[in-house]
């Protein structure tokens, strides 16, 4: 039962993003459990004996001296409105004509080969062999004992919807099934591993090796022919040894498409050879395009599989094993074999077995403690895809913040052109983890943070996903996305982010897999004013308080590097047309994934730090002072008549200006005065300039136009936080940052909360 309190997921996004107080859908998830089958002991006669096609399942039978908990084995049907199968089909009429949304893309590595985003089946057939075995090989059960199921344990439906992330095979009876029905489950057990293949491990896959996993495909002159000479890329098609080759030699460029294709259109065609002409009615009915199958085949004359062209099998009556069908009466009569000596009529004794239980693999967490040491080297985005960002402002800074900051441009054209969601910026996993989404009622791809008490009355949509990668004691730990791109979906479905998130829940990754993709829009659909398109993330315990967070310090010293040069100094300028108030956070604060953290934030002790970058003891060390650059508060650096930053309380020299003069002034935090103390000829007096109050971060400020004479600054700074002063002539050219953003959907004017 999920307990992954939203307050966790989305509390964190909603906590003080921008001014006011944002309010968000709660989410609940939670790990999966894991359950044991225990083996019984009892064994059967060793007399071998031939089994009768037909056998007899009786209600009840009495179960041996040792037990073992009866579990519920998955059921497999053909029914194309079956829920639960692969591709995350819903129910009701049509459902076998919707196609599965295309979630994958493929990342070129260092090799240049097209990795697959995803994780690969852990089960499948050896080729050759009657063997399901794991992917190293090793034996798990035969394949006549394999019934194919989805990432939730639940058995995938018979029909023509292609192997999805997630789906593997389990240990069960194929007692009950329909002939067709079998065939399926041996189709899947075949594609996955070449599935595997084109997807994951092409660079380790030798031609001998693959000609024998598409044996079964080459027996059937299935995806013979490759033709690339289409007038479009849909037009185009890859035969055996085609989607080979180019999946060993991509050119660098994606080609999960043409991937996809061939899987799906191979799998489609294998199954229409081995199983019945109603089956292949079936998946001309529920094709989502509204093909036939079967007969874009071409097939002349089916070639089912050799161990269904007699139904006639012969087993052992041995040791029982754990996953035979469920509890059934031995047949009374049975064929002796001639090399015994064993009646013609023989009792078998009866035997209870236990069917697999519907399991989630467990991931085994690391403590958070791990990443102390370990540290990750994939940040959750790629840095070429954003402008700017902030650490986790800690809970002893002047201002708290409970999570950091990526920012994104809604002028990159990158985005301006993009046309589905993998155009956008790819999310990424930042560690083995398992994914944690929302439950009904709730939406992991709609939550509103709500600021319809603000004055114009806002309120903006995101969408989530949480990574469980870590432990502390019995506590769970998760890496929390919160995409906010400061829209409120015009003219668009409440579903519009759902295909921007690629996972499923409770779907197992690695790090470095692709989660999804974030919405950045144009600006006509960006609310008004300072309000910056992002993604919001941090750890966070789970089931715990909104504020129950660590600093997300797991990265490698080059990543947050580069992270505190991108805070510092963002790609577009202070005056980018994308700023938000919130960039504001990590201006002038040293290098870190967090500054000015308290005990409880601290991740890898239970001591406060200044600056968190390293194992929480390397730290210990480190300055936490913030540094302001006096050189770039707005003037251009040619027109300046004095600047000057420091720290504390202090007065400074006396300066002449000669003409009008206006001063620009910048704080890391309140409370802080700044006074000019001026002798214009006639008078010396003190004139307040700028105040800032206590509990709050970084502040800037441009003055009106002041009169010539001889000028000394003062300046409180009791907490010691930091500033910077500039002074330049009146008519000098200034842009402060937000003053020159483009105009908003809104406020004023935002449409009813939905």
């Amino acid at each position: 039962m999920k307990k992954y309190a939203v307050a966790l997921v989305f509390l964190l996004v909603a906590s003080g993003c921008s001014s006011g107080t944002e309010t968000a859908t709660p989410v609940t998830t939670t790990a999966p459990a894991a359950t044991t089958t225990a083996a019984p002991t009892t064994t059967t006669a060793s007399t071998t004996t031939t089994a009768p096609t037909t056998t007899t399942a009786p209600t009840t039978t009495a179960a041996p001296a040792t037990t073992a908990s009866t579990t519920t084995a998955p059921q497999v049907t053909t029914s194309p409105a079956t829920t639960g199968g692969n591709g995350d089909q819903s129910s009701g009429g049509g459902a076998g004509r919707v196609r599965p949304a295309d979630r994958y893309a493929c990342n070129v590595d260092s090799l240049g080969y097209c990795i697959f985003t995803g994780t690969p089946h852990q089960t499948g057939l050896d080729p050759g062999t009657e063997d399901i075995v794991d992917r190293d090989g090793n034996f798990l059960f035969p394949v006549d004992e394999a019934v194919a199921v989805n990432a939730q344990g639940e058995a995938l439906p018979a029909r023509g919807t292609p192997a999805f992330d997630g789906d593997d095979l389990q240990r069960s009876s194929q007692d009950g099934l329909s002939e067709d029905e079998k065939a399926f489950q041996r189709v899947m057990s075949i594609m996955f591993p070449i599935r595997n293949v084109l997807m994951y491990d092409i660079a380790a896959v030798t031609q001998t090796e693959w000609d024998l996993l598409v044996g079964e495909l080459e027996r059937r002159e299935i995806k013979e022919t490759t033709f690339t000479s289409g007038l479009t890329p849909k037009d185009n098609y890859y035969g055996r040894q085609g989607i080979f080759d180019l999946a060993k030699n991509p050119e660098g460029r994606d080609i999960h498409h043409d991937v996809m294709k061939f899987l799906e259109e191979a799998g489609l065609y294998l199954l229409c050879h081995v199983t019945t002409n109603d089956f292949g009615d079936m998946l001309e009915e529920t094709h989502p395009e509204g093909h036939d199958p079967c007969g874009d085949a071409g097939i002349s004359t089916k070639i089912p599989f050799s161990h269904l062209a007699s139904m006639t099998t012969t087993t052992a009556a041995a040791t029982t094993t754990t996953a035979p069908p469920p509890t059934t009466a031995a047949p009374t009569t049975t064929a002796a074999t001639t090399t015994t000596a064993a009646p013609t009529t023989t009792a078998v004794p009866t035997t209870t077995t236990v069917a697999p239980t519907t399991t989630t693999r467990v991931l085994a967490l690391p403590d958070l403690n791990y990443f102390a040491e370990n540290k990750s080297d994939r940040f959750l985005v790629d840095f070429e895809d954003v402008i700017a960002g902030h650490p986790h402002v800690g809970q002893r800074s002047p201002l708290p913040h409970n999570d950091s900051h990526i920012y994104f441009s809604n002028s990159d054209p990158r985005w301006l052109n993009a046309t589905e969601p993998s155009d956008y910026p790819p999310i990424y996993a930042v560690a083995d983890g398992i994914i944690q989404l929302a439950d009904p009622p709730f939406l992991y791809y709609y939550n509103v943070a709500d600021h319809t008490d603000s004055d114009p009355p806002w309120w903006h949509v995101g969408y989530t996903i949480g990574l469980r990668f870590a432990t502390v004691g019995k506590v769970n730990i998760d890496f929390l996305y919160g995409m906010e791109p400061y829209v409120i979906i015009q003219n668009k479905p409440r579903t519009f982010f759902k295909d921007f998130i690629i996972v499923e829940d409770n779907q197992h990754v690695k790090k470095g897999d692709v989660l999804g993709y974030m919405y950045v829009s144009p600006f006509s659909e960006r609310l008004a004013g300072p309000k910056s398109p992002h993604i919001a993330f941090g750890i966070l315990r789970d089931g715990q308080g909104q504020w129950d967070v660590y600093a997300p310090a797991i990265f490698t010293e080059d990543i947050v590097n580069q992270f505190g040069n991108l805070y510092r100094h963002p790609s577009e300028g202070w005056d980018s047309t994308s700023f938000g108030n919130d960039w504001s956070r990590g201006r002038g604060v040293p290098t870190g994934m967090g500054w000015m953290i308290d005990a409880e934030e601290n991740p890898f002790g239970d001591y406060p730090l200044d600056v968190l970058m390293y194992d929480g003891i390397r730290d210990k060390e480190l300055d936490g002072s913030a540094y302001l650059d006096s050189k770039t508060l707005g003037f251009n650096q040619g027109d300046t008549l004095a600047n000057f930053e420091g720290r504390g309380d202090t007065t400074s020299e006396t300066y002449q200006f000669d003409t009008d003069w206006r001063v620009i002034i910048a704080t890391i935090g309140g409370p802080a005065e700044f006074s000019a103390i001026i002798d214009d000829g006639y008078n010396r007096y003190s004139m307040s300039i700028y105040d800032q109050s206590p509990d709050q971060n970084f502040g800037i400020y441009a003055s009106p136009i002041m009169s010539p004479g001889s000028v000394a600054f003062e300046v409180s700074d009791p907490e010691n936080w930091g500033w910077a002063i500039a002074v330049a002539p009146a008519d000098a050219a200034y842009t402060l940052p937000g003053d020159n953003l483009p105009e908003g959907s809104c406020p004023p004017g935002c449409p009813p909360l939905p």
